[in-house]
């Protein structure tokens, strides 16, 4: 029986152990939110709102709410974006998201206002 302990015990010490890894962390993402508004402040329903990843060139869009709320999620942190809203005739300046904003997430409203003469 002893023989038998010992040997399980020699067993146990000479088994390799488990590699040890660290736990892999999810990556932290960022969200771009915030309202549609027009000239006079007041908020947009149905606006356009693109986004366009710089590095990637992708494009994505989203439409604001009845309240000209507007969210885009889940956005690489080490990329850069451009977001820029239309409705109708109306266009938004292109506001630019940077890698370098280490805010989870990001407030951005954008102002409509009458899109230049081409």
């Amino acid at each position: 029986m002893r023989v038998l302990l010992a040997l399980a015990a020699l067993m146990v010490a000479v088994a390799p152990a488990p590699a040890f890894r660290p736990k892999k962390r999810k990556p932290v993402l960022k969200d771009v939110q915030g309202l549609v508004l027009d000239s006079a402040n007041n908020a947009v329903a149905g606006a356009a709102v693109e986004m366009k990843d710089v590095q990637s060139g992708k494009t994505i869009a989203n439409y604001s709410d009845s309240a000209g709320h507007y969210q885009f999620t889940d956005l690489d942190r080490n990329h850069d974006y451009e977001i820029r809203a239309t409705f109708k005739n109306l266009a938004s300046e292109v506001r630019k998201v940077s890698s370098f904003d280490n805010r989870n997430t990001i407030p951005m409203n954008l102002t409509l206002a009458p899109a230049p003469a081409k």
